[in-house]
């Protein structure tokens, strides 16, 4: 059976509805959903490389062509990364929420994160697809050139398991950001310039933070044995599929919840 990942906004909206719904007298949880109602609410971002530009500046044939592609590339760029960055901020205020204990050994609020999934989530699967994802950011971090020093780094570490590996190596990428040392896509690199990989690198970037705020909500309240009645999921995606007074468990639903799904309600329990 392949299954597939719903698009990255409704993603967004429907984890955000999930946080919702487990606590709704806590603020911090609805500041952890509103960063994420903030992201699938964007719809364009936009970039005009000619907006100041002198027009009385003449280019050769060849140079115009390449500012119309590199402004069509850029654009996409500049999207996706307005998406990630709301995107991790939601990752952020989960975190803060949880308020991790430190550590000797662990340094850092990413490090910290990735040491509790491994102590607190593992040894359960992770969820629908996420390997998936860590073999897609390996194979871009390889076609990119100015990210392919981090292909290397695609391994488990003390306090990384598989299931903080995926926000371990976006952290990396997100530091380059946050530190202004990010490359911008010059052009497409592919052979018939109809993708943009440094977007698609942002892509899947954003797919591993909601997977890992999934995993980490998992491990949060696996102990607590938080129930969602069908009603308080009126608005999700596959709300239709199911029955009027269904009651599903908080983990089962957060390890489905970006699967677009195609049948019954039954489908959902392939992937516990």
């Amino acid at each position: 059976m392949d299954n597939k990942f719903k698009e990255l906004s409704l993603h967004c909206s429907d984890l955000s509805k999930c946080i919702m719904a487990i606590e709704k007298s806590s603020f911090d949880l609805i500041h952890v959903s509103e960063w994420l109602s903030v992201a699938a609410g964007i719809t364009k971002v936009e970039f005009d490389s000619v907006r100041y530009s002198d027009n009385s500046i003449l280019y050769c044939d060849s140079a115009y062509q390449f500012n119309v592609e590199r402004e069509k590339v850029l654009n996409l760029f500049v999207n996706e990364l307005t998406v990630f960055n709301y995107i991790w901020g939601s990752l952020e205020a989960l975190v803060d929420f949880i308020n991790l204990p430190q550590s000797n050994t662990v340094r850092g609020k990413v490090n910290l994160t990735c040491n509790y999934l491994k102590s607190d989530y593992e040894p359960l699967l992770t969820v629908a697809m996420y390997k998936d994802l860590i073999a897609k950011f390996n194979q871009l971090t390889s076609l990119i050139p100015y990210y392919s020093y981090i292909t290397p780094q695609i391994k488990l570490y003390p306090h990384v398991g598989i299931s903080g590996l995926g926000l371990y190596l976006v952290y990396k990428i997100r530091n380059k950001f946050a530190h202004g040392s990010i490359e911008f896509p010059m052009s497409h690199y592919d052979e018939d310039n109809s993708r943009c990989l440094d977007a698609e690198l942002i892509n899947t970037s954003s797919r591993i933070v909601l997977l890992s705020i999934q995993m980490i909500l998992i491990a949060l309240y696996k102990n607590k044995k938080v129930l969602i009645e069908s009603s308080e999921l009126r608005f999700l995606d596959y709300s239709t599929h199911l029955e009027k007074d269904e009651i599903l468990e908080l983990p089962l639903l957060l390890k489905t919840l970006h699967v677009v799904i195609e049948n019954s309600p039954q489908q959902l329990k392939l992937f516990v």
